[in-house]
């Protein structure tokens, strides 16, 4: 009777190893090194594309902030019968770029203002004839904006022209941390048709006297 194979024999008649020999040691361990170093790469790329993404969304969230901002100044700037660009000075004894500007319709004069502050554009409104006490607390139009070099930047044109006055506002957004940090330009021009850099036709000095601080 013809015996079987010996199952458990590791090696044939010329000396390599049989089917079913398995695997040693040393190749399971070399075989977790590459493991390792393979899902070391991947969980890295991961990782820096999770920021990347984070990073975008926080860039087109304040680009969308901005734009949303500019729309509703067009709204209100347009109308407007006189403008200034100021500085500010808060309680540190920094300085910070304003934009003032005054509208009216019939009696009432309302006064705007416009203002980059730590990183957020600021929008505030009160009536020209009110006190510091009765304005509304001001709002945030837009966060997470870098310092530009000139936010707002009042253009009379030619003194021997009619073309309409213009407002350029520029901020610059920006998202991500320290090696990731991505910024965008932004601007928009507005024309004033109606408006002045003077007294003429309409009056700041409403405005100033019933200034409130940011």
């Amino acid at each position: 009777m013809t015996g079987r194979p010996n199952a458990t024999r590791r090696r044939g008649a010329g000396g390599d190893l049989a089917p079913d020999a398995g695997l040693t040691l040393i190749e399971i361990l070399v075989a977790f090194g590459i493991m390792s170093v393979v899902l070391t790469i991947f969980t890295t790329g991961l990782v820096g594309l999770q920021r990347s993404l984070r990073v975008s969304e926080a860039l087109a969230q304040a680009q969308t902030q901005v734009g949303q901002a500019f729309a509703r100044l067009d709204a209100e700037i347009r109308y407007a019968g006189a403008v200034r660009a100021v500085s500010l000075t808060d309680a540190g004894g920094a300085t910070f770029p304003v934009l003032e500007w005054l509208t009216t319709a019939g009696r009432v004069s309302r006064c705007y203002r416009l203002w980059l502050y730590d990183g957020q554009l600021y929008h505030r409104t009160w009536n020209s004839a009110g006190s510091p006490g009765d304005t509304p607390p001001p709002r945030v139009l837009a966060a997470g904006l870098g310092d530009a070099a000139e936010p707002f930047v009042v253009d009379p044109g030619p003194a021997d022209s009619d073309a309409p006055l213009k407002v350029t506002v520029s901020v610059v957004a920006t998202a991500g941390g320290v090696g990731q940090s991505r910024e965008r330009q932004l601007h928009q021009t507005f024309v004033l048709p109606n408006t002045t850099l003077g007294t003429r036709g309409a009056s700041m000095d409403n405005c100033e006297d019933s200034a409130v601080t940011p």
